[in-house]
């Protein structure tokens, strides 16, 4: 499950590249050579190589430090690396230069988590479900499901649950299973 997790996450990082501004030609360029840093720099880290992935992801801060998606890039690595303090301000920082990018909100939500920060968790998810044109409604709602049930809490577990099965009922249908089979 923490590798669905992980993976989704790291999916979820490099797909969310969308410019919400309007750019200078020079900062589309800046942009698109950071967020291919970042996307090289994850890439690396899930090779198990954390020196070039920071390599990569410090070019990618060199590139455009005004950018979310390589503050974003930063938290995801030092999310797998255990430096908590140091995600939770790269998520922070992510959110303040874009507060509507649903995937961020998702992603930190699940982070804090695993922090066992539970109703902060909850109110990131709820901003990703808010979030303009966010299209990973599903990601989210499983998300949100599978840290209600870490934090005991099955109302909104089954909540969450139960949103999930409107939008994507194959996918609930797995996390019934899956949850099923691990409280055995």
């Amino acid at each position: 499950m923490k590798t669905q997790q992980i993976l989704t996450a790291l999916s979820v990082i490099l797909l969310s590249a969308c410019v919400s501004k309007t750019l200078s030609p020079e900062d589309l360029k800046k942009q698109a050579a950071a967020k291919a840093r970042v996307e090289l720099g994850i890439s690396y880290l899930y090779q198990g190589d954390t020196a070039q992935a920071k390599l990569n992801l410090d070019k990618a801060l060199a590139h455009a430090p005004n950018y979310y998606l390589v503050h974003s890039g930063l938290a995801y690595y030092y999310q797998a690396r255990g430096d908590v303090e140091k995600a939770e301000q790269a998520y922070q920082t992510a959110i303040k230069l874009d507060n509507t990018q649903g995937d961020t909100y998702n992603n930190y939500g699940t982070f804090l988590c695993s922090q066992g920060k539970f109703e902060q968790s909850y109110a990131q998810f709820q901003r990703a479900l808010k979030a303009p044109n966010y299209y990973r409604q599903a990601d989210t709602l499983e998300n949100f499901a599978i840290c209600a049930l870490s934090a005991k809490n099955t109302a909104l577990y089954e909540q969450n649950l139960a949103e999930l099965t409107k939008v994507d009922s194959a996918r609930a249908e797995k996390l019934k299973k899956t949850v099923a089979t691990t409280q055995k």
